[in-house]
């Protein structure tokens, strides 16, 4: 079990503050951030190249803060991968295991860095000069050294932001290898939403210095905690509403735009303020060729423009009556769209589901700091 304890770190005019989090143990952890939000430096402080101004890094119970990094047990992978350019790569795999208490023979080590580069994939390139690998191969080494020691955790500080995506999505199904053979938590920072979703258990997200949501994947994506959240994620189906009724059995009753709409159970009081979204990919479109039936939160209007984004499409609905521009953006397959006939002006009924719509106590509608 990894501990990370009410930690502040403060460097020049920037701060973390009070950071807490704790990481199972083989859980994968993502920390999502906007650029300037700390997440380069939370890393730094818990392996060790950050001192931190107060709190507790528990490994297994230990507090490991007063250690240096080569003390602590840990990987990590840079966002820049620097590799050694005077040794090879086994060399450069090997480089760590020279720190270890007590050292190993030449044939033990030998032995690790054959292990290790199976598992990354990389056996092919072990008698190769450090420089001539592409970025792709170099990440792979990266990952190589940082778990061939057999660390307490593993740190990945956006290991894949200078990658193509053909690239990265070998690297992400490497990392999800070696979660699973070796069953190290992991604390992973990136801002690629993609990424975040396919690798981890649990999802932080952190802002201007501070923990403002912790939560599964579909919690984070779907069911955030805050319209500050909901914004930063890409959630832009997002509305305040006024809370009616709250029942464990039949859900909660909201008023918006006038009307009346059910959405799941929610902490929200009635008469307090709130306000719910609903993920563009949780819209529900109802084929004009389907016979009519009874539908929770049915809602008329038509399609106002789409985006194209390769085998997905956005839509954009305006709801009969309204004088917005739009208001709801949908998100459906390609191919939904071309079998349902789709497209800018025309009218489709849709519904919200009850189970997709979320609702959370109104933060004013504040925006994650900075842009990612």
């Amino acid at each position: 079990m990894i501990g990370i304890e009410d930690v502040s770190v403060r460097l020049g005019s920037f701060s973390l503050e009070e950071i807490s989090l704790t990481v199972g143990d083989g859980e994968y952890l993502t920390i999502l951030g906007p650029t300037g939000s700390g997440k380069t430096m939370l890393l730094r402080a818990i392996i060790g190249l950050q001192s931190i101004d107060s709190g507790r890094l528990m490994v297994d119970g230990t507090d490991v803060a007063g250690l240096p990094p080569e003390l602590r047990g840990m990987g990590y992978v840079p966002q820049e991968h620097v590799l050694f350019p005077f040794l090879d790569v086994s060399g450069n795999i090997a480089f760590g295991l020279r720190n270890q208490d007590g050292g190993l023979g030449a044939s033990d080590v030998r032995k690790k860095v054959k292990e290790v580069a199976e598992l990354v994939g990389i056996t092919h390139l072990l008698d190769r000069d450090a420089r001539s690998l592409s970025g792709g191969e170099k990440q792979r080494v990266s990952l190589a050294r940082a778990i061939v020691t057999e660390p307490s955790l593993l740190l990945l500080d956006e290991p894949m932001s200078s990658l193509d995506h053909q690239t990265k999505e070998v690297l992400w199904r490497t990392i999800r290898r070696i979660h699973r053979k070796l069953d190290i938590p992991i604390i992973h920072v990136t801002h690629d939403f993609e990424e975040a979703y396919l690798l981890s258990d649990r999802i932080g997200i952190l802002d201007e210095g501070r923990i403002i949501h912790v939560g599964n994947k579909d919690e984070t994506f779907y069911r955030p905690n805050s319209s500050r959240v909901a914004s930063f994620v890409g959630i832009k189906n997002i509305y305040p509403c006024t809370v009616k009724t709250v029942s464990k059995k039949d859900g909660t009753v909201f008023e918006w735009r006038g009307r009346e709409f059910v959405a799941a159970a929610c902490k929200v009081e009635p008469g307090q303020e709130a306000s719910f979204c609903i993920h563009p990919t949780q819209v529900m479109i109802i084929p004009n060729d389907r016979v009519p039936e009874p539908r929770e939160n049915t809602i008329k209007g038509r399609i106002v423009d789409e985006f194209f984004r390769g085998p997905a499409v956005t839509l954009f609905y305006r709801i009969e009556g309204s004088e917005k521009e739009h208001d709801l953006e949908i998100d459906i397959s390609d191919f939904t769209y071309h079998r349902f006939k789709l497209g800018s002006n025309k009218d489709v009924d849709i519904y919200l589901r009850k189970a997709a719509v979320h609702i959370f106590s109104d933060d004013k509608g504040e925006q994650v700091s900075k842009t990612v």
